[in-house]
């Protein structure tokens, strides 16, 4: 359920919360309201971050190393390199807070260098994801001995409008000595 506002006598559903600065329209990401005397702060909407960053794993044959980022749609940024799982950073997860999570998020990819990632559902590079269809994922997976390495750009966007709002670099690498 949306916000609305009546706009002489037609209903215009607000998408967002603008203040004016200096004849600038910024566009407001949190905010105090008063609550009977006490301040308590709210979120006009999620706040998109990205921090980047590295997944490595190396593995003795016969073993596989793993890397992988999934971007989940709860709203958090996992990575799983020599074997475990972890969140990357809570201050970090993609969308902030959580509860803004998976909205009408979408995320793509785009390749810098090095081998292909595996990506969820076989989405091609440059697609975009909703984050309504479940988490995205990149991965690398080494079975035999060698090595693969990529980097990458994450971006998210709201909707379907195009412009990316956040982005960030990011890279796998996976050895089986």
């Amino acid at each position: 359920m949306g916000i609305f506002v009546d706009d002489n006598g037609t209903l215009r559903e607000i998408v967002g919360v603008f203040v004016n600065d200096n004849g600038t329209l910024r566009d407001v990401q949190k905010g105090f309201v008063n609550d009977n005397g006490t301040l308590r702060q709210f979120f006009s909407r999620g706040t998109l971050t990205l921090s980047g960053g590295s997944a490595d794993s190396t593995a003795s044959d016969p073993s596989n190393a793993i890397v992988r980022f999934t971007f989940n749609e709860d709203g958090t940024v996992d990575r799983t390199q020599e074997g475990s799982t972890a969140q990357v950073d809570a201050s970090t997860d993609w969308v902030i807070p959580n509860s803004a999570a998976p909205g009408d998020y979408e995320i793509r990819f785009t390749s810098l260098s090095g081998d292909s990632p595996t990506v969820s559902g076989g989405t091609a590079e440059n697609s975009w994801w909703a984050f309504t269809s479940g988490n995205f994922q990149l991965s690398l997976i080494q079975g035999t001995v060698g090595s693969q390495a990529c980097s990458f750009t994450i971006e998210i966007r709201k909707g379907s409008s195009g412009a990316a709002l956040v982005s960030g670099s990011y890279s796998l690498s996976a050895e089986v000595t």
